[in-house]
């Protein structure tokens, strides 16, 4: 039964895309990383964490879900980067359309400069 509920989920997808994403197709689609493969490996061999309700997991799953109002640190090109989730993108659009997902915590690379 739940792989019927999955497959309609995917068949109405509009919806789906409102709650929650992946965390590697959120971080793909708001242009951190250029592919989705690259975002995936990332994830993977250097974990992410995901903040939500005050609470911080670490997670090296490239399909754990993200929602609206998380807080997300990872790693890109040897920095780490922490946003907040604004909204959830539908696609990997131009570069405005991506920021307006996200808010970056300018904090940590004020502490290292």
């Amino acid at each position: 039964m739940a792989k019927t509920k999955h497959n309609a989920a995917h068949e109405n997808s509009d919806t789906d895309v409102t709650d929650r994403m992946r965390l590697d197709l959120f971080l793909h689609r708001i242009r951190f990383f250029k592919t989705r493969a690259l975002a995936t490996t990332q994830i993977s061999k250097k974990s992410a964490r995901i903040t939500r309700n005050g609470e911080t997991r670490r997670t090296d799953k490239p399909s754990a879900n993200i929602f609206i109002g998380d807080m997300v640190s990872f790693n890109c090109n040897k920095e780490i980067i922490t946003l907040n989730v604004i909204k959830l993108p539908y696609r990997r659009g131009p570069a405005p359309e991506a920021q307006a997902c996200y808010e970056l915590y300018e904090e940590q690379s004020d502490k290292r400069g």
